[in-house]
């Protein structure tokens, strides 16, 4: 019925695109987020059945590529009519929720579980940094924070039109990073962790200012910037310089770079908010269709989007 745009699904793409069919031994389907009815199920499953609605998280993704890929994977991409999710990936969508909305959480939502819940693991009345709070990762991680992790002060960084919507969210402290430095700002006040979720240059130096110095986490979203942000010839540059901010500062900063990985039953965990209206779903635009995919692609790599932009199949 409905599936969302991530940045990953357009650099995945890209990769893919320039590898040859013989080698990729595949058609590839992207998209990583889905949700729509279950038209059938395998022998094993029980805890689905014909008829309901799930949402999840699918398709090939970069973690694989170092393993064998079979045709299945590479092919089971949220862009398509029918798609496969395995028990282990999907959650009933929270009662009240559309298909758009459902859509537009599994990614950004797991993304987020990961930084704050499992490596961060965010305790009552924490201080947290989100640096990028309007994006799609940003607008969860603020409310996972806030309802879940039960954070005392969550700060973000966004520019001055966002700041509305980041404290509907649940922000206490937001910074126009156009016109301020977050690590001025923030200076001294021992923040418990800074979630990078937009790839701030100098990311460890600066968040060094504002993490407590015993106990203080960068939980990196981005990674080195080789991975397709810069044009090729910065790459080389700035990845000896992400290499020397983390040799210069990693006895400073405890440091953990965090990927994502399909996660039922996170989803569930944390459905129960969504479906009380605790955790509310962002959306920037719908879209109609898999004719208008690369129109959404082009708003997702423009980097304007306030939250998830959506495809509605359906």
């Amino acid at each position: 019925h409905a599936a969302s745009v991530n940045a990953l699904d357009w650099f995945i793409a890209n990769i893919i695109g320039k590898v040859p069919p013989f080698i990729r031994q595949g058609i590839y389907v992207p998209g990583k987020d889905v949700s729509g009815v279950v038209v059938q199920v395998g022998s094993q499953v029980n805890d689905f059945k014909v008829g309901d609605s799930v949402f999840g998280m699918t398709g090939f993704s970069l973690s694989a590529a170092a393993g064998a890929v079979s045709p299945e994977k590479l092919a089971s991409g949220a862009y398509a009519e029918y798609t496969t999710l395995t028990a282990s990936e999907a959650s009933l969508v929270p009662a009240g929720l559309s298909h758009c909305e459902a859509a537009s959480l599994p990614l950004v939502l797991l993304t987020a579980w990961m930084a704050l819940v499992q490596t961060a693991r965010i305790q009552p009345e924490a201080k947290v940094l989100i640096l990028g709070g309007s994006g799609g990762v940003g607008t969860l991680a603020i409310q996972l924070a806030k309802k879940y992790c039960q954070a005392g002060t969550v700060a973000v960084t966004c520019s001055a039109d966002s700041a509305e919507l980041v404290r509907s969210l649940g922000a206490d402290v937001v910074i126009d990073y156009k016109t301020c430095k977050f690590e001025e700002v923030l200076k001294g006040e021992n923040y418990d962790v800074v979630v990078d979720a937009v790839g701030y240059d100098s990311k460890c130096s600066r968040s060094a200012e504002v993490l407590d110095p015993n106990k203080g986490m960068l939980v990196d979203l981005i990674g080195p910037p080789a991975i397709g942000y810069l044009r090729r010839s910065q790459r080389a540059d700035g990845v000896v310089k992400y290499a020397m901010q983390l040799l210069k500062y990693g006895k400073l900063v405890r440091y953990k770079l965090v990927g994502v990985a399909p996660n039922g039953e996170a989803l569930r965990a944390v459905a129960k908010l969504v479906g009380s209206g605790e955790i509310k779903p962002v959306i920037e635009r719908e879209f109609q269709g898999l004719e208008q995919v690369e129109d959404a692609f082009k708003l997702s790599k423009s980097g304007r989007a306030h939250g998830k932009i959506v495809i509605k199949m359906k």
